[in-house]
C-alpha cells in the first residue's frame, strides 16, 4: 500500500520545514546548553537510536563529516533527505511529474524485502548500541 502522490508531497515538505526549523532553533539552544531534548533520554536516561541526528546535521552543514559521523551516521540520510525533498517536489511540480512518488514507491518495496528489511533494523540496533556506548 503507497501513499497518494500529493499526501507524500505534504508530509515529505511539512517535515522538511520542520526539520530546518528544528536545527535554526536547535542551533542556538545546543551551543549554550547541555541539556537534551529527547524524551527517550530524558525519561530512561538512555540515548534512543537517533540521538545526536540534529548535531550530526549541524555538523554536516559545518563541513564536519567525521564529527557528523561521530554524532549520528543517521545525520547523512537526514541530511540529503532535507536538502533533497523539498527541491524535487519543486522540480515535479513545475514539470508537472511524480518522479519522487515513483521512486518513493520503489523505495518502499525493496523495503519490505527481509533481506532489506532486516539489515536496516540490525544498523539502527547497532547504532543504538554505539549511542548508548558513547553515552551520548
Amino acid at each position: 500500500m503507497t501513499i497518494e502522490r500529493n499526501k507524500i508531497y505534504t508530509i515529505l515538505f511539512l517535515a522538511c520545514l520542520g526539520g530546518f526549523t528544528w536545527i535554526l532553533v536547535s542551533a542556538n539552544h545546543l551551543a549554550s546548553t547541555d541539556a537534551s531534548v529527547c524524551i527517550v533520554k530524558n525519561v530512561t536516561g538512555l540515548p534512543c537510536p537517533s540521538c545526536g541526528s540534529t548535531r550530526s546535521v549541524l555538523s554536516l552543514f559545518h563541513g564536519d563529516l567525521a564529527g557528523a559521523f561521530y554524532w549520528n551516521p543517521l545525520g547523512y540520510i537526514i541530511t540529503i533527505t532535507m536538502i533533497a525533498a523539498p527541491l524535487w517536489i519543486l522540480l515535479d511540480i513545475i514539470r508537472k511529474q511524480d518522479s519522487l512518488h515513483r521512486f518513493y514507491c520503489k523505495v518502499e518495496c525493496f523495503m519490505r524485502q527481509k533481506s532489506v528489511f532486516i539489515p536496516s533494523i540490525l544498523l539502527v540496533a547497532a547504532n543504538w548500541v554505539w549511542n548508548i556506548m558513547k553515552d551520548l
